[in-house]
């Protein structure tokens, strides 16, 4: 949570600043952004709110195999496993 939050606010405040802030060494963050799992985190992120969005808009009748069809058809390529795991 920290690194993303460090990611996310990196083009504004220095990071070696929000490190201090958040108790993380520098040398932490930069080894913790290169690991896989990290990638699937922000990753995520980016998802969520639209996985949540269309649950909500169907009044959460729609399970994870209906959603992650919806999506792949916009384009995404999502596992419905992913989409079982961030909805609601």
């Amino acid at each position: 949570m920290r690194f993303r939050l460090i990611t996310a606010n990196a083009d504004t405040w220095p990071v070696t600043l929000m490190c201090r802030v958040l108790d993380v060494t520098p040398a932490g963050y930069y080894v913790g952004i290169k690991r896989p799992n990290f990638r699937r985190l922000v990753d995520d992120d980016r998802f969520a709110p639209t996985i949540r969005r269309d649950f909500e808009q169907h009044r959460g009748k729609d399970g994870a195999p209906r959603i992650t069809e919806e999506l792949r058809a916009l384009g995404q390529r999502l596992n419905r496993k992913r989409v079982e795991r961030l909805i609601p």
